[in-house]
């Protein structure tokens, strides 16, 4: 009997990698993902090893190649979203992309900004990005989306002192906005530090 497990993991990629490393080292394998949902059956422990990949920045139709260029290499992808938001018929401008990466429908790209890849352990680090300076692009992608936001909600809450602002209540409205200012310069810091680290690596070895 399959296992289901419902978890939400937000921008944490590592986090999200390890918690499904740590299924296959239990003897459980990857078959189905949802919006929080994580579907295993039943395999030899630890013969799957699992990486997840943001692809956030890319149109669908790269997504799509990307995936067929992963599956060539061996690998099994699932796609997998970032956020919560439930949508049909719904486009998402996405300003840190890039090129047509910048629009997200529902058919297309919107809440697919993930992808899970899974391959069988050989022994060898399941690493998509070993180039110094392709790691630091790679989290700049994700950093800049986070920090986006942290701009976006400064601008609102920047927005609340102004006259022609109109609310009901203007406290919980600013209330609101700094947690969620602060729920996205969590992993905004974070990006930026792993960031930092790579080009002080960098230069190291230049």
């Amino acid at each position: 009997m399959n296992k289901k497990i419902y978890r939400y993991f937000g921008g944490f990629l590592e986090k999200q990698g390890r918690f499904l490393n740590s299924m296959s080292v239990k003897g459980y394998r990857l078959v189905k993902t949802g919006k929080l949902l994580y579907e295993f059956e039943q395999c030899t422990p630890g013969k799957y090893e699992y990486c997840v990949e943001f692809v956030a920045d890319k149109s669908y139709k790269e997504i799509v190649e990307y995936q067929k260029f992963l599956d060539s290499l061996g690998f099994r992808s699932f796609n997998k979203n970032l956020n919560l938001r439930y949508c049909y018929g719904k486009v998402k401008w996405r300003p840190w992309a890039k090129g047509m990466g910048q629009i997200a429908t529902s058919a297309g790209g919107y809440n697919k900004e993930i992808l899970i890849l899974e391959k069988e352990r050989d022994g060898k680090p399941f690493k998509l990005h070993t180039d110094f300076k392709d790691l630091i692009s790679y989290y700049k992608s994700i950093r800049n989306m986070y920090l986006t936001n942290v701009i976006l909600v400064i601008a609102f809450v920047m927005g609340s002192f102004l006259p022609y602002f109109r609310t009901n209540n203007v406290s919980a409205f600013r209330i609101v906005m700094a947690i969620v200012g602060v729920t996205f310069s969590v992993p905004t810091i974070m990006y930026t530090n792993t960031i930092l680290g790579y080009k002080n690596e960098l230069k190291t070895y230049e």
